[in-house]
């Protein structure tokens, strides 16, 4: 039996040896895309939660004030009934 060139080629080439560095660095590339993605995905829920939490520190923020607003309502209509009484 004699050896092709054909296969000698085929099994010299990078393809089917070890990885060339070209796929190397593609693989990292990946790795790298991969790992952003992961991050801005953590940081866009870091985000929304955030948010979420600031909409409702501004309901209750806006409730206390409108319980203010009322007090304050409330105490200048006792001022002025006082007053007219005094007078």
């Amino acid at each position: 039996m004699s050896v092709d060139p054909a296969d000698s080629v085929v099994l010299d080439s990078p393809a089917v040896g070890a990885p060339d560095a070209s796929v190397d660095r593609l693989t990292q590339r990946v790795e790298s895309l991969v790992d952003a993605a992961l991050a801005l995905a953590q940081r866009a829920q870091e985000y929304r939660e955030t948010a979420e939490r600031l909409a409702e520190d501004n309901a209750r923020l806006r409730q206390v004030l409108q319980h203010t607003q009322t007090q304050i309502t409330q105490l200048s209509q006792q001022i002025r009934s006082l007053e007219d009484m005094g007078s």
